[in-house]
């Protein structure tokens, strides 16, 4: 965490206040999408209040398929087909 907060501190240059909300809102941010509030619904299908005050105002990638990215070890020379 010290490394995160640091690099944030040192590149952004804001005041103490607004480090503290970055990594409170980045926190929020990964506590969100770990649990799935976006998705989270009560007995009777509507999100609860307290999830919606906390997702309120927020966006986030898809998390249900993550993207392998590109492959790791392309083969150069593949195999001829017949």
């Amino acid at each position: 965490m010290l490394g995160v907060l640091s690099a944030a501190d040192e590149r952004a240059g804001a005041p103490d206040g607004a480090v503290q909300q970055f990594m409170a809102y980045g926190q929020l941010c990964h506590l969100i999408v770990a649990v799935g509030l976006t998705d989270l619904t009560d007995v009777g299908g509507s999100k609860p209040r307290w999830a919606k005050v906390l997702t309120e105002g927020t966006a986030h990638p898809e998390t249900t398929q993550a993207d392998p990215g590109p492959d790791p070890d392309p083969d150069p020379d593949p195999e001829p087909t017949a």
